[in-house]
């Protein structure tokens, strides 16, 4: 028997476009002799289309794509795809994947489990399923779940569900289609998952997740097989769109990603989605000389190649030439064609003079944000007039502690790396320069000095980020523990920062209600996951 798992890259809400995709790969499927073809979850709408749910006429038309659908399996092979259906009850629509064969819609497997916590809101949207589809498909049987009726939380740490749909399966094969937001090591959880799963059915289980970026969610397209007998397969190499044949009899098998590798690949996937999905071609970003600029300037060439990258370099009176040097060599390492010198004094003296008559000596934090606000001006500027998406290039720590300028270093469109700690980006930056050729490069893209010297935002004479922050090593220990471990207070490591850190991060809530959209890549980014009020007192 010949699966075949079809991961496209939908975008949410593009029906006719979607319907399209799932064709293609039926066709696919048809010409590989496969038996079944199987989609991820929600593939006719995309994953997660929210309140789209909500809006008249929406489901309707999912339902009626659907119903083109089934009419390809007539001369083709069976099919499941995911998408929303209306089934009476209290909120009158259910998380469904449909059999399709025959040319007909042939019945549902509803989905039992819906996640409520981090950037789920299922439960808000959605009944539960109460039963779980099984067919025959030559001479096995098959049980279908959807996402969490597999997870059951255990890859998020959720332990809250009183119902079990795996204590109504009794299959040969289970198939469970997924839409499981990368997260950095989540995948060994899910592996060890089914891997449980499959002895306690006594039942092979394959998994298949949806691929491409949804605003600031990212999946990974990923394939795996587990055995009865203990043996895990991952079918695929994941982040790329296209189709992956399971011969269950002879299964193929990929190694598993270096986690370095799987990062970059995520966030260079968010980028590429992000900018395509919203209708751009480009991207601009201001080029500092220094690693986070670098970083997201080296993940937006990996998205998107070099020639969709482009650069400003904005030096002020403050700026040392060995950065605008890195500025330049990081731009010869990634080979852009795009970088453009603008200077902003003219503008900085400019501000200076304005608030003179009311501040007298313009000074300290104002004087610094008077300098990246000028420079968020000049890239908003070249996005305006030239339809660039605009990068912002700010990391977890400094996003965390308000280490940003809002309307400044802040402003942008999307922020790549906001869910990455400046330790890790140090780590990413160095395995890219360390092994190039898997990222497209000839050589190490980023300049040595970059890396080595001590970071500065250069809106003063000989500054430094260790004037204002604990190290970066240090500081992120805390923020880790703090905001991904969910950790008490008086537990986080580093006791006698805690006192300086968290209220730092606490007076900050503002500036991240403002940010850009923030790619997740870990268990808890800033962004919709994360309910924060942002005023309160969350300490004495």
């Amino acid at each position: 028997m010949k699966i075949f798992f079809g991961h496209p890259d939908p975008l949410v809400g593009d029906l006719t476009g979607n319907r399209e995709g799932i064709l293609r790969l039926h066709d696919e499927a048809r010409a590989a002799g496969a038996s079944l073809l199987v989609m991820p979850e929600m593939s006719i709408t995309g994953y997660a289309p929210r309140d789209l749910l909500l809006r008249d006429g929406f489901v309707a038309a999912a339902e009626a794509s659907l119903a083109q659908l089934a009419s390809s399996t007539i001369d083709g092979p069976p099919m499941l795809v995911g998408l929303p259906r209306a089934v009476p009850g209290p909120r009158g629509l259910r998380n469904a994947v449909a059999l399709l064969r025959g040319g007909a819609i042939d019945s549902y497997h509803d989905k039992w489990l819906l996640p409520g916590y981090d950037v789920f809101d299922e439960d808000r949207w959605f009944d539960s399923g109460d039963a779980v589809l099984h067919f025959e498909l030559e001479g096995n049987t098959v049980a279908v779940l959807c996402c969490e009726d597999l997870w059951h939380g255990v890859d998020a740490g959720v332990r809250s569900y009183s119902q079990d749909p795996l204590s109504h399966v009794k299959a040969d094969l289970i198939l469970a289609v997924s839409a499981s937001p990368f997260v950095s090591g989540k995948s060994v959880a899910q592996q060890q998952r089914m891997q449980e799963v499959s002895r306690r059915a006594n039942a092979s289980v394959a998994v298949l997740n949806q691929f491409g970026a949804h605003d600031e969610l990212l999946f990974d397209g990923r394939a795996m097989l587990a055995t009865p007998g203990g043996d895990l397969f991952r079918l695929n190499s994941g982040w790329s769109p296209g189709g992956t044949s399971l011969d269950l009899s002879n299964p193929a098998e990929y190694s598993d990603p270096d986690p370095l590798d799987e990062l970059v690949n995520a966030l260079a996937c968010g980028i590429s989605g992000y900018v395509r999905k919203t209708g751009h071609e480009s991207v601009v970003l201001g080029l500092s000389g220094g690693l986070d600029s670098a970083l997201v300037a080296t993940l937006a060439t990996v998205g998107l190649g070099a020639k969709s990258v482009h650069g400003i370099c904005m030096p002020s009176r403050y700026s040392s030439q060995g950065s605008l040097d890195d500025s330049y060599a990081l731009a010869a390492g990634l080979g852009m064609d795009h970088v453009h010198e603008l200077a902003i004094e003219p503008i900085h003296e400019a501000l200076r003079s304005c608030l003179t008559p009311v501040l007298g000596e313009v000074g300290g934090v104002t004087d610094e944000n008077l300098q990246a606000r000028a420079r968020g001006v000049l890239v908003m500027g070249l996005a305006n007039a030239q339809g660039h998406l605009p990068l912002a290039t700010g990391n977890k720590s400094e996003l965390a502690v308000g280490y940003s300028t809002l309307y400044g270093d802040m402003c942008g469109a999307l922020l790549p790396i906001g869910d990455v700690f400046k330790s890790k980006c140090y780590e990413l930056a160095v395995h890219i320069n360390r092994y190039p050729e898997r990222f497209g490069f000839d050589g190490p893209p980023i300049p040595s000095s970059t890396l080595t010297k001590p970071p500065s935002a250069e809106l003063r004479p000989d500054q430094c980020d260790a004037d204002s922050l604990p190290s970066y090593d240090r500081l992120d220990r805390v923020l880790e523990a703090w905001i991904e471990g969910g950790r008490a207070e008086s537990d986080l490591p580093e006791p006698e920062l805690v006192g300086e850190i968290l209220p730092m991060v606490q007076r900050s809530e503002f500036k991240r209600r403002q940010a850009p959209v923030v790619l997740k890549v870990s268990a808890k980014a800033f962004g919709p996951g994360r309910h924060i009020p942002v005023v309160a007192r969350t300490r004495d």
